[in-house]
């Protein structure tokens, strides 16, 4: 049965607009850094991962790298994609150590990622650092964190729990309550798509709905019908020969929306709506590099940008930096819409300003091995 393409472009933005797709590491030949598959643990869950270091010999500054939301493989790839690994070996090659790991469930990692939340995800952060710290080709005093989207997020819930973290490095990180996240992507998703007023007014109270049925855990059944009616008139929109592929729309419709509300009733987006990222961006107090994307739909720059510089002046943090990166993408890559449905036609490369924005922020707050 072929999918309704508009239906899930407007209902999934507003429940996992921030998921991304899991695709395995690849390996590469002739690396000019070292590089060596790690394992450990944090209670019962077992990570896996890649440790890439500089050839040069002492100790050197380390990141550990946080995932975006959804299960994601060590290089956080997306569409081919390879966020992380990018990211890896162009600060490898400028003198810093890398760790990037399997989310929960993923590759050669335990555990499953939509039964844990952010919460959990910090400690398996603390987990690699403390193996970093242990290590004698890693400076113990110099292990910062690069998070994006939710990893930017999680990165001062580590910082709150375990503050020998040196600094913070966010990629389009949250900032605000994740329902406000939601909400935020979802209005400017609709608005970039096209929809009325009217068709986004509907949106918000369904969503609105959504959040205070998942809050009360109550009312799920008539969640359930309102969202139902909702795809049932989409439906009613398709062309003919999209209609006639559905037999019974009503069982289509049903289906639909229970697999999604199923998906909204894990422990992981029920912590992400309810969390307030505030108290642990004002407990911080480690330097802080924030970058925004100004084309990124999924985190918004003018919902995201004020409420940390309000949080970094209130916790009287003397040391943070906030940019917003023109033409980029929640990605970082260089964007027309902004629009999640464009990903996959970009080139698989940053903005170009994007590695300057971190290295020269980076480079003045760690020392590398010449």
């Amino acid at each position: 049965m072929k999918k309704l393409t508009q239906f899930n472009t407007v209902f999934i933005i507003a429940l996992f607009a921030c998921f991304y797709l899991n695709i395995q590491v690849g390996q590469s030949q002739n690396k000019p850094y070292m590089e060596e598959e790690i394992t450990f643990k944090n209670g019962d869950i077992i990570l896996g991962g890649t440790l890439t270091l500089p050839k040069t010999k002492g100790k050197h500054p380390a990141i550990v790298l946080i995932s975006g939301s959804g299960a994601q493989n060590r290089d956080s790839e997306l569409l081919g994609f390879k966020v992380f690994k990018l990211i890896a070996e162009h600060l490898n090659a400028k003198g810093i150590a890398v760790l990037r790991y399997d989310d929960r469930g993923v590759g050669k990692s335990s555990g499953k990622t939509a039964t844990s939340t952010s919460a959990d995800f910090a400690d398996d952060v603390i987990a690699a650092v403390k193996l970093l710290e242990k290590r004698s080709d890693i400076n113990p005093k110099q292990i910062g964190l690069l998070g994006h989207s939710e990893g930017g997020m999680i990165a001062p819930l580590v910082y709150q729990k375990y503050p020998k973290v040196a600094f913070l490095i966010s990629m389009a990180g949250t900032t605000v309550a994740g329902s406000e996240v939601i909400w935020g992507q979802t209005e400017a998703m609709l608005v970039a798509s096209g929809k009325t007023k009217e068709e986004i007014a509907a949106q918000k109270k369904r969503t609105m709905m959504m959040f205070e049925t998942i809050k009360t855990d109550k009312g799920w059944d008539e969640l359930t019908k309102a969202n139902v009616e909702y795809v049932l008139k989409e439906i009613e929109k398709l062309p003919d020969a999209q209609k006639s592929m559905i037999t019974d729309p009503k069982k289509y419709a049903t289906t639909v929306i229970n697999q999604q509300l199923n998906a909204v009733k894990t422990p992981w987006y029920r912590f992400f709506i309810a969390h307030d990222p505030k108290e642990s961006l004002e407990s911080t107090k480690c330097p802080v590099l924030a970058v925004f994307g100004a084309k990124d739909l999924q985190v918004l720059p003018s919902q995201n940008k004020p409420a940390l510089e309000q949080a970094m002046k209130k916790g009287g943090n003397k040391d943070y930096t906030i940019k917003t990166l023109a033409e980029a993408n929640h990605l970082f890559q260089k964007a027309n819409t902004g629009l999640p449905t464009e990903y996959a036609s970009l080139l698989k490369e940053f903005v170009a300003d994007f590695f300057p924005t971190i290295t020269d922020w980076l480079l003045k707050r760690v020392t590398v091995i010449k």
